[in-house]
């Protein structure tokens, strides 16, 4: 079974900056330091490219041998880490233009390899004493961080077993950002292993990136990352039984990574409108709009479409 790549395309973006941050390295670096980590890179990232030529050739034998021909004759350039680097990104580029709906295993097996060799060179990287050594060492874990997540995902929405499912889920509550809150709403919708007490896992996993990420929005409302995860699903569950056209595009609420959009512009709003301690106030005081209950009321209830059109109108009407 085949689905459009999602992945590679952010892949191939990550893997443009490598050049640069190879480049940066380099920099200052005595001419013997500079040869041995140019050998170093050099020699990973041809590696990884001939890992990822392998995979492709055995998965989709027919398209391969073009893309082989290109890819040798765009890796002529002399040997050097600057031109591992820009092969490997005509390798994946020329891999996201022909081969179009790439399997998943292929998928995975690419990103895997990427992976491996960039946590290799960030290690190495973190045992040299160059100019600039915090900032470029910070580049080079970012990156490292940002391919992983990449790898993580693909985990998760393809795991070979209950056991890496799990595991991959442990590894969001530490290391998920908030946009990764949308992939394990999907995946709770749609679970590729029945869930039974995965799901507790699933719980851990968003609340782990709530409390990590949102700790201003968590302070303002005064809620646990349960109470904002909570307040999420029953405003996207309201949000689906709105019958307007108008206020489902005007209001989106489809998925958690909205809702926490609406959130923060409530926030925002209030926080210029009436100042920080006077909005936290207004949250908790009596609105005519629902029946004398408070703002944060509403929202635990996930009324969040209503109260944010209130704020829209905000300098229309008195406050309270």
């Amino acid at each position: 079974m085949t689905t459009k790549a999602a992945i590679l395309p952010v892949l191939v973006k990550q893997i443009k900056l490598l050049p640069g941050l190879v480049g940066e390295t380099q920099s200052g670096m005595s001419p013997s330091k500079k040869l041995l980590f140019d050998t170093q890179v050099n020699t990973v990232l041809r590696r990884c490219t001939e890992t990822i030529d392998r995979n492709v050739t055995a998965l989709v034998a027919g398209k391969s041998i073009k893309l082989r021909r290109k890819i040798s004759e765009a890796g002529k350039s002399n040997d050097s880490a600057m031109s591992a680097a820009l092969q490997l990104i005509n390798l994946l580029r020329l891999i996201e233009e022909h081969l179009g709906p790439i399997q998943k295993p292929l998928e995975t097996k690419i990103t895997e390899a990427v992976s491996e060799s960039i946590s290799s060179l960030s290690r190495e990287v973190d045992k040299l004493s160059v100019r600039n050594e915090s900032e470029i060492k910070s580049h080079w874990h970012s990156l490292n961080r940002n391919i992983e997540g990449l790898l993580r995902k693909l985990e998760l929405l393809h795991p070979h077993s209950r056991q890496a499912f799990q595991a991959t889920l442990w590894w969001f509550s530490q290391q998920g950002k908030s946009m990764d809150l949308d992939l394990l709403f999907g995946i709770r919708n749609k679970p590729p292993l029945a869930l039974n007490e995965l799901s507790k896992v699933i719980d851990k996993a968003e609340q782990g990136i709530v409390a990590r990420e949102k700790k201003e929005l968590l302070s303002f409302y005064q809620m646990t990352p349960q109470q904002l995860l909570s307040t999420i699903q029953k405003t996207i569950r309201n949000c689906r039984a709105v019958s307007s056209p108008y206020l489902k595009r005007a209001f989106k609420a489809e998925v958690p990574t909205q809702v926490i959009k609406h959130l923060e512009g409530i926030r925002r709003t209030l926080q210029v409108s009436l100042g920080p301690e006077r909005a936290r106030e207004w949250l908790n005081s009596p609105l005519e709009l629902f029946d004398g209950k408070t703002a944060r009321f509403a929202l635990l209830a996930g009324e969040t479409l209503p109260l944010l059109h209130l704020i829209k109108r905000f300098d229309e009407a008195p406050h309270y």
